[in-house]
């Protein structure tokens, strides 16, 4: 042992992901997960280092990444109720434009 030596944390994870196996599905993303966690207690870069097996990790985080499904925010449902509250405000500004037209046309008459 010595500097260079794994640790028993680094042991751990190196354990951990071994634990992995070759072919990923979504069946393993705790088994992914703890790997992950074991690897995120490893304290300094230099244990960091001696984890030969990370990239195993790594590519089974990506393969749970694409296995998992997207979830996609459904689109807003254009009801009777939104198409209403639209309508009153078109009018409503429509009314307001109008106004302002006539105050100003009145306002230059009596300038005039």
């Amino acid at each position: 042992e010595g500097p260079a030596a794994p640790d028993k944390i680094t042991v751990e994870a190196i354990n951990a992901i071994k634990l992995i196996p070759e072919r990923v599905s979504l069946d393993h993303k705790t088994i992914v997960a703890a790997a992950r966690a074991a690897y995120d207690k490893i304290a300094t870069l230099e244990q960091m280092s001696l984890v030969y097996n990370y990239n195993v990790l790594v590519t089974a985080e990506q393969r749970i990444a694409a296995l998992e499904p997207v979830e996609e925010e459904p689109a807003p449902v254009e009801t009777e109720s939104n198409s209403a509250i639209l309508w009153i405000v078109v009018i409503f500004l429509l009314a307001f434009v109008g106004f302002i037209v006539l105050r100003n046309k009145k306002e230059n008459k009596n300038e005039a």
